[in-house]
């Protein structure tokens, strides 16, 4: 009985969080702003476009992924000297 009790509530407990939730976003939507439809920014129509969104993006990461092992390097001689 008191496990048929605790699966009830549970259920009953997990459907009001939901509907709370629900009801929470849905008051979140805005309703007096405009939803005027832009086209997609097209990335390779300039130079300054492909240098920016690509170009300068890929080098942050290779440089990170660079610097990572350096690091690595650095640790791994230290405990090699100690």
């Amino acid at each position: 009985m008191q496990k048929y009790f605790f699966e009830y509530y549970k259920t009953l407990a997990s459907g009001l969080m939901l509907l709370l939730f629900t009801i929470t976003v849905y008051a979140q939507t805005p309703t007096h702003v405009p939803r005027d439809r832009t086209e997609p920014v097209n990335f390779f129509e300039s130079t300054e476009n492909i240098i920016f969104f690509v170009v300068l993006p890929l080098l942050i990461v290779v440089f990170y992924f660079l610097w990572k092992r350096d690091v690595k390097k650095r640790q791994d001689k230290q405990k090699d000297q100690s």
